[in-house]
């Protein structure tokens, strides 16, 4: 299992982009892309909203969501499940915040509603087509 898991963390530090998948009330899936913010790993993932869109109202109504990370020219894949948390401390989401941001968030760290997303992953598949590997591993309870 150790190695399962070096290996997924190995795997998601090549990651800078994924689709964050939300529930809505009805119970509909929706998928955007997001980018990550920091190290990408198997203890937390971190991403940016407003609270007044589908996919912030969707995480505090329900806060399970999937995660899909992809790349096309070498197959590597992988899906998280696992809890989000809506952050609003902005001490934390100025130390977070990154110029890439910018274009989505156009008044900065001071955009209103803005908060910091913190999805502790709890399950993981991946696949990766290079070394002909795929698996499923239990990150946490």
């Amino acid at each position: 299992m150790d190695e399962q898991r070096d290996y997924l963390e190995r795997l998601l530090k090549t990651f800078r982009v994924a689709a964050l998948i939300t529930v809505s009330a009805d119970g509909a899936p929706s998928a955007r892309p997001m980018l990550t913010l920091g190290d990408v790993s198997t203890r937390e993932i971190w991403f940016m909203t407003r609270l007044d869109t589908e996919k912030g109202r969707n995480i505090q109504s329900n806060p399970n969501v999937g995660i899909y990370f992809a790349t096309d020219g070498d197959q590597r894949y992988v899906s998280l499940r696992g809890r989000a948390e809506i952050i609003r401390d902005r001490e934390l989401i100025r130390t977070r915040w990154t110029e890439q941001l910018q274009r989505w968030f156009r008044q900065g760290p001071d955009t209103p509603n803005l908060a910091l997303v913190k999805v502790v992953p709890h399950e993981a598949e991946y696949w990766d087509e290079r070394t002909n590997r795929e698996e499923r591993v239990t990150l946490a309870s």
